[in-house]
């Protein structure tokens, strides 16, 4: 990001007192926004960082899609909530941010927000600025855009699970440690997971990155350890040889429980592997996120983030469900009885999420072309056949007018990718056969596809492909 929109990034969430409002609402608008704006407890990098993306992503973006879940933004909006949680643990008692005025945008937001333990106020009961407001907190508004188009939303500690801003506590008690980030310093395991937690929690570092450098640095280690072994030269290249998902791995068996950022990126990818009962759509959220990742990797790093994600979340629901169980003086209890069926519940779902991902079903590939005519628009299957269309045509055709090829043969295609995206998810012993890059076929723009069977549905695939 440029130094000048970084700079007036940093001007929208710090500057500039000026006059008293006139209103008793415009003194609440404008003490909400600047309360958070001279909040002493986040970092000064991370408030510039929550100011830019809201401004960049939330005020100044004019095509962010409804369906914001399966975009490209997963890892931003896991930072971004990673940047409130990160406030109110250090003890800001509210955060606030300007949305534009829209609210299919901010119900997907929202809905994406929510996933991570973030509840955001219903959308008519946002405040809107004025424009003097807007002049006097430093932000400017894209050309033709008014202060009426725009809202204000305030993140209250009542507003987020308190079990997230206690995890995020703790791992704010890590990093006060300041652990070494020199892999020829690490003397113990304890170090060992210290550093790594640094590296996983740095609040300068997209979550992405966050995975890199700790990745990096655990091969780092592994490697100096290798160098005490009697085979250390063939140890080493095994290591040297090893992927970024591998790695991965290890340091989730290492570490235990998922860090905040890295989980909310977990649950993102769970919730819409399980929505859609197939890998395609997570797979097609990190890829978008992580762009000039290979399809390998990106199956991996999926893999390993809803598996660690999905564990670390049954383990504490169990826990609580043990804690619980044992308490004998509240057996009754209906809210206690409520909220183990809750955890009960969640224990499903993670299992239903990590299942598909090592051991998908591919029934949703099989009878795509089937349910993505079906004339029952309303069903489940219409719905998640169109999903799984759209995101292959966001990965592998995104410039194809349908119309002009053929629908049959574009959703042939889309069959087979999608199945070769589920192999990728599979053992080598559970890998359908029936797909494969050689079965797709050459989409040649034709005058009987542009005039006949390429109309049927081209206007629904183009419209989902924005999504």
């Amino acid at each position: 990001m440029a130094n000048k929109d970084k700079k007036n990034a940093a001007q929208a969430a710090m500057n500039n007192k000026g006059n008293a409002p006139e209103t008793k609402e415009e003194a609440k608008v404008l003490s909400q926004v600047m309360d958070a704006a001279k909040s002493n407890h986040l970092s000064q990098d991370s408030k510039v960082m929550l100011a830019y993306l809201t401004q960049k992503r939330w005020v100044e973006n004019p095509n962010l899609p409804a369906a914001l879940v399966e975009g490209a933004n997963v890892i931003t909006d896991a930072l971004m909530a990673d940047t409130i949680v990160t406030s109110l643990a250090k003890g800001d008692e509210t955060f606030t941010m300007l949305i534009a005025r829209d609210e299919n945008k901010y119900l997907a937001i929202s809905a994406a927000l929510n996933t991570m333990g973030i509840t955001l106020r219903p959308f008519n009961e946002l405040p809107a600025p004025s424009e003097e407001q807007l002049k006097k907190i430093g932000i400017k508004l894209p050309p033709g855009q008014t202060a009426s188009e725009t809202r204000v939303v305030t993140v209250e500690k009542k507003d987020v699970d308190k079990k997230v801003v206690e995890k995020k506590k703790g791992e704010l008690a890590v990093q006060k440690k300041n652990p070494t980030t020199d892999p020829t310093k690490i003397e113990n395991e304890d170090q060992l997971k210290e550093s790594l937690q640094g590296f996983l929690m740095d609040m300068k570092e997209t979550p992405d990155t966050r995975i890199q450098n700790a990745v990096a640095f655990y091969q780092s280690h592994l490697e100096i350890q290798a160098q005490k072994s009697e085979n250390k030269d063939a140890e080493i290249e095994r290591i040297k040889g090893l992927s970024r998902p591998v790695l991965l791995k290890q340091i989730s068996e290492l570490l235990g429980n998922c860090t905040y950022a890295l989980e909310g990126m977990g649950k993102l990818f769970s919730k819409a592997a399980i929505e859609a009962g197939s890998p395609v759509v997570p797979f097609k959220m990190y890829k978008t996120a992580s762009k000039g990742t290979s399809d390998e990797i990106a199956a991996e790093m999926v893999r390993t983030l809803v598996v660690w994600t999905s564990e670390s979340r049954m383990k504490n629901c169990q826990d609580f469900i043990d804690m619980a169980s044992k308490d004998e003086t509240k057996k009754d209890d209906e809210k206690r009885k409520a909220n183990i069926r809750e955890a009960e519940k969640s224990i499903e779902e993670c299992k239903a999420a990590i299942a598909t991902v090592t051991n998908p079903s591919f029934d949703s590939v099989n009878n795509l072309i089937e349910n993505y005519k079906s004339a029952d628009v309303q069903s489940d299957d219409y719905r998640i056949a169109h999903r799984i269309v759209s995101n292959v045509k966001d990965l592998y055709y995104k410039k194809i007018d349908v119309a002009k090829v053929g629908m049959n043969a574009f959703l042939h295609n889309c069959q087979q990718y999608a199945g070769i995206i589920t192999n990728l998810f599979c053992d080598p012993l559970s890998k359908s056969k029936n797909y494969d890059v050689t079965n797709i076929v050459e989409l040649k723009e034709t005058e009987a596809a542009a005039e006949g069977e390429g109309e049927q549905k081209a206007e629904g695939a183009e419209g989902e492909s924005k999504n």
